[in-house]
């Protein structure tokens, strides 16, 4: 392991339209780091259809991976790791434009406080989008994830995820990499952060102050379709193999009366029709949660 040295790991699946934004954005911002810090870009494209590969390939400085077929992210991020070889390993989505600061406010919080094994930063709505769709309402509103919280306080493992993250590498040799089993939509990041909390629970921290903007292009539509396949495929995987988490992260819920009494035919479609009056992210995240219930139910083993 090579110290005082970043990898910055980009996995991308057909991100023509945002990669160059994004490896842009990460060079701006490893350029306010310390000279003595040797830092290197790994981009993996995971089998993408579009023209993601030949873009890549004409960008300088960066190493890049490639897959003929989709593999998943989880497979995705591990070959990102297994082709580094550095003290510090950051994760970025390719629909992620970092702030200039971001690289330096992460990296301080690890090396000031040798307990810290892994800093997230603080997703934003693009100051670009001059409307908000249905998704970014939920996605960017405080009845999702853990929104203001200072960098001193532990954060939850549930909310620990690695679109925008940076983590030491001695942690990845404790607990492991990412699942590859995990290969549909969701939970990759649940999962590994599940294994972190057994041995670092006081340990992870979320820097508000680490901004990140996330360019979703996606629907609400395509989102509460990725929420019931996770629920359909990888949640299952992931409870059964972490028993003891299933009631912390919502698996007694579906199946049970309550989860009857409000996930329901009659309550979707009255919470749909009030969605056409009033844009409320409480109306849009009892959708996006009733999907992933759907899938939850129509599990088969």
């Amino acid at each position: 392991m090579k110290s005082n040295s970043l990898s910055i790991i980009v996995p991308c699946y057909n991100s023509s339209k945002r990669i160059v934004g994004c490896i842009n954005a990460i060079k701006l911002s490893i350029e306010s780091l310390p000279n003595k810090l040797l830092c290197e870009i790994i981009v993996v494209n995971d089998g993408s259809k579009d023209k993601t590969e030949e873009i890549i390939k004409g960008i300088d400085g960066i190493t890049m991976v490639s897959y003929s077929k989709n593999r998943g992210l989880s497979a995705a991020r591990n070959s990102g790791i297994n082709a580094s070889n550095s003290e510090y390993i950051a994760f970025i989505d390719s629909d992620i434009i970092v702030e200039k600061t971001w690289f330096q406010k992460t990296l301080n919080l690890l090396i000031d406080d040798s307990s810290i094994v892994g800093v997230t930063g603080y997703l934003k709505k693009p100051l670009t989008k001059q409307t908000k769709s249905l998704l970014d309402i939920y996605l960017f509103s405080h009845y999702r994830g853990a929104k203001n919280i200072d960098n001193k306080t532990s954060l939850l493992y549930k909310w620990f995820v690695f679109s925008n993250t940076i983590i030491r590498r001695s942690l990845l040799e404790r607990t492991g990499h990412f699942d590859e089993r995990l290969k549909s939509y969701g939970g990759e990041d649940t999962e590994l952060s599940i294994r972190i909390n057994k041995d670092f629970s006081k340990n992870l921290r979320k820097d508000c102050g680490a901004v990140a903007y996330h360019y979703s292009d996606k629907s609400l539509n395509q989102y509460m379709r990725n929420m019931y396949d996770y629920g359909l495929n990888n949640f299952n995987h992931i409870i059964e193999k972490h028993p003891s988490y299933k009631k912390e992260l919502g698996g007694n819920l579906p199946k049970s009366f309550i989860g009857y009494l409000i996930f329901n035919p009659i309550n979707t479609f009255l919470c749909s029709s009030i969605l056409k009056c009033i844009k409320h992210p409480l109306l849009i995240k009892f959708l996006v949660i009733n999907s992933f219930v759907k899938g939850v139910r129509n599990f088969k083993k």
